[in-house]
């Protein structure tokens, strides 16, 4: 991951590095944002939906690993927020 790209948005940053697979990705909620297992399970599981939820053709597909990071948990509908900042950060990405 020290050789991928880094790119942020206000409640989201990422780690990408390219690869020959499907996107591979994984959810980061520090304790140090939010103290509660509990909290950091939700916030995580809205995380993965709005990944799910992007519908992108299969010319445009991203390939390789990704480790989104939560900066700052949104205040309300998480997984709304996530999605439109997930779609901000995968066109920086390309």
């Amino acid at each position: 991951m020290k050789t991928g790209k880094s790119v942020r948005s206000a409640h989201l940053q990422v780690k990408f590095v390219p690869t020959d697979v499907p996107l591979r990705s994984a959810a980061v909620v520090p304790k140090s944002l939010v103290r509660k297992a509990s909290s950091r399970n939700v916030l995580r599981r809205a995380l993965y939906r709005a990944l799910a939820g992007q519908n992108m053709p299969q010319n445009k597909a991203i390939k390789g690993n990704a480790v989104f990071f939560v900066r700052l948990v949104p205040k309300e509908k998480p997984a709304a927020t996530f999605a439109e900042e997930i779609t901000l950060l995968v066109s920086k990405l390309n």
